[in-house]
């Protein structure tokens, strides 16, 4: 394919996806996206009007470059070769930031906007942690455990998905991520398939799931409730038969989910692979974790260790047939 229909392609491609087209719409072999007539499809779809709509496509295009905001579609090379296979995978992404980091050993994590505080110290470490060994870390763009999991591995690689459009920074406490992805070495990247002004609506959420479960080889369901978001992420990995593990403790307060996924067998429980310890205050163990570790208190004289000494990667290697992994196990 010359690069001048290769052009028109990717615009017609992108033309359709703004106009409301989906991959689960037109893909009927996902083996031959890349051969795809996207011109000949938008022309069937809508007729003469597409060669018109491709040209207003191109000034959609235009507006988001120039506010510092990319576009990549499903029929070009760095698009997440994961999310192409997916289920529903968006004929185009809107991006800010470093699309490099989709190569590494990526794991989302996801869980409530309420998480009990046992979590969100848990995951605290468990995040610093993965992003030391190597791992990108994705998650939705939300308060709560998502907040948590960008803000223990952007120096080292996340990914945030977003609900809305990449110019409305929201919710403000992860405003920092939109100015670190701007830079060009930076280890974030945000993730849209919303155009310009699209503000964030509750099917969207839905939406926004499917990415994150769709470019992740697996994924970490750290709390929420059976009708959370984060339990909707799951049954999309669950659908694609990816790796669902999750995190449980008796102290966690909203941790349905995580009861269900553990007790049907669809997780893998990983709280052994990183521990933490419920001690009193005045305990010897207690005394003997204050030296070593730092507590978190819980509240009636309880105080919570984690024992980051312990922590592995090696719950990876439950599937032999997934070498990806294989670099970054300890």
């Amino acid at each position: 394919m010359d690069k001048t229909n290769k052009y028109s392609q990717i615009i017609a491609c992108f033309t359709l996806h703004i106009a409301g087209q989906s991959g689960k719409m037109i893909f009927k072999n996902l083996s031959v996206i890349d051969q795809l007539d996207f011109i000949k499809v938008g022309e069937t779809l809508f007729g003469n009007k597409f060669i018109s709509m491709m040209q207003n496509a191109k000034e959609t295009l235009n507006n988001h470059l120039d506010c510092n905001i990319n576009v990549i579609t499903v029929i070009e090379n760095e698009y997440p070769v994961l999310l192409k296979k997916s289920l529903n995978p968006p004929l185009a992404l809107f991006y800010i930031g470093n699309l490099s980091i989709l190569s590494k050993p990526l794991i989302s994590i996801v869980g409530t906007r309420k998480p009990s505080i046992i979590t969100i110290h848990w995951v605290k470490e468990i995040c610093y942690y993965l992003s030391k060994q190597g791992f990108t870390l994705a998650s939705g763009l939300a308060i709560g455990i998502d907040t948590i999991v960008h803000a223990n591995s952007y120096l080292r690689g996340t990914i945030g998905v977003a609900a809305q459009s990449l110019d409305i920074r929201s919710p403000k406490i992860n405003a920092y991520l939109f100015e670190e992805a701007m830079h060009k070495k930076s280890e974030v990247l945000l993730l849209s398939e919303y155009p310009l002004k699209t503000p964030a609506r509750k099917y969207h959420f839905i939406n926004r799931n499917r990415i994150i479960a769709g470019i992740s080889e697996s994924t970490i369901f750290a709390e929420g409730g059976m009708n959370s978001g984060a339990m909707i992420t799951a049954n999309w990995c669950l659908k694609r038969q990816k790796k669902l593990y999750a995190i449980h403790s008796k102290f966690q307060k909203n941790n349905e989910g995580n009861n269900y996924l553990l007790s049907t067998n669809q997780a893998v429980n990983i709280s052994e692979a990183f521990p933490v310890n419920i001690s009193r205050k005045k305990s010897e163990e207690a005394d003997a974790f204050f030296i070593y570790n730092t507590p978190y208190y819980l509240g009636d004289d309880e105080w919570l260790f984690i024992d980051k000494k312990n922590f592995s990667t090696k719950f990876l290697l439950s599937d032999q047939q997934d070498p990806d992994f294989v670099q970054c196990i300890d």
